[in-house]
């Protein structure tokens, strides 16, 4: 049985240090927030790059929404991307900028940013580039309000990114919106009621061209926002977020294009999450820097749904254990675990989430987590997604 023990004891260990970061960063976010006044120093060229491969059915929507809110310093690069649509022609009657790339080996939005930053780099050096998917849409102070804040402090930026779900629409949707609200929204306000950084979130990112002057190569990392936020905090330049203004974009309504994205997401968080941690808690070290490790500790999380799968093996091993004659503590420790972990998932509820979900669709989180065995089954066997694919709308 010490061997048992011994067993059960390091792997409740080892899953607890998620579920704490998870807790604190939870409940740090129901605290009070003071709102950050809104900067007046204005960045002097800002370019909103934005990646594109064949997203001529949204982008017109897109650009003609951007175009309202922009001020007279800032100008749209559309990088389209191994097009074979309108997305390109469509971007230039809107008055954008664009550049057509086409290399059917170097293929997703990673290899994009880098054209566009080596195109800046021989053209422009603006002041700040700022980052917007095809599909999104941003609030009207969005785009200067974190150009200029990324202006004034020489750190990247990062907006509130939400995507949202129709009403009445289906229980899969609803919980993707829920686990969004979670990890864009409260994850990140709980950090920045410490003054900790977040990581970067893939859309509604402002960037100090400074910062971006010798890009790292962002190439096919499947979460290639969390690579360059990492890449970009190690070198000195940790994100800030800024809830105060938003960019949000619509969930894919079809089971397939679902599926597409949350293995893309999940996996992608998996693979930069098992490469990083070791980086950032080193440099931590070197750098003396504590944000580095609150990084670091922030991608102990892995996607909320493996998350509970996880809890929920260990705790069925701890009960088997303990029918066998083995220590109780792992089974107590993850029933406090789990309970506490719903607790924190109310409260939070409560404050950021109640008026776009409805309480009875949390009692669907566990059908949830099951839909997504396949992806992490897929990831664990080595048969993870290693390029980048689009998501149907």
């Amino acid at each position: 049985m010490v061997f048992v023990d011994v067993i059960l004891i390091a792997t409740t260990g080892l899953l607890i240090v998620p579920f704490a970061v998870f807790w604190m960063e939870c409940i740090l976010a129901l605290l009070p927030r003071k709102r950050r006044q809104p900067t007046e120093l204005l960045a002097e060229e800002v370019w909103v790059v934005i990646p594109a491969h064949n997203e001529a059915a949204v982008i017109s929507d897109t650009l003609s929404h951007l175009k309202r809110t922009l001020n007279g310093n800032t100008s749209v690069l559309v990088i389209a991307d191994n097009c074979d649509d309108d997305t390109a022609r469509i971007a230039l009657d809107e008055g954008c900028h664009v550049l057509e790339r086409s290399n059917k080996v170097q293929r997703g939005k990673g290899f994009a940013l880098q054209f566009a930053c080596e195109y800046l780099t021989k053209t422009h050096s603006p002041s700040v580039v700022v980052i917007l998917d095809a599909d999104c849409e941003v609030g009207r102070e969005t785009i200067t309000q974190i150009s200029s804040l990324a202006f004034q402090t020489n750190r990247p930026v990062q907006g509130l990114n939400l995507s949202t779900s129709p009403h009445s629409t289906s229980k899969l949707s609803t919980l993707s919106e829920l686990g969004f609200r979670f990890k864009n929204l409260v994850r990140p306000s709980g950090l920045l009621r410490i003054g900790m950084p977040c990581h970067l979130m893939g859309t509604g990112i402002a960037i100090p061209w400074s910062a971006l002057a010798n890009p790292q190569t962002l190439s096919d990392d499947l979460a290639e926002d969390m690579q360059l936020g990492v890449d970009l905090a190690v070198a000195g330049y940790p994100t800030y977020f800024y809830p105060d203004v938003e960019v949000s974009s619509q969930l894919p309504q079809n089971q397939s294009g679902f599926m597409t994205q949350r293995t893309r997401w999940e996996q992608g968080h998996l693979q930069t999450s098992l490469k990083q941690i070791p980086i950032l808690i080193r440099q931590s070290i070197r750098q003396r820097r504590i944000d580095l490790l609150m990084l670091a500790l922030d991608l102990t999380i892995p996607p909320f749904s493996l998350l509970m799968i996880s809890w929920a093996c260990v705790l069925f091993l701890s009960l088997l254990g303990w029918i066998g004659g083995a220590s109780v503590w792992p089974l107590v420790i993850m029933a406090v675990a789990g309970g506490t972990t719903a607790l924190t998932i109310f409260c939070c509820w409560l404050k950021f989430c109640r008026d776009r979900i409805p309480f009875s669709s949390l009692v669907f989180l566990p059908f949830y987590a099951l839909r997504k065995v396949p992806i992490y089954l897929s990831f664990l066997s080595g048969r993870a997604v290693r390029q980048w694919v689009r998501t149907e709308r």
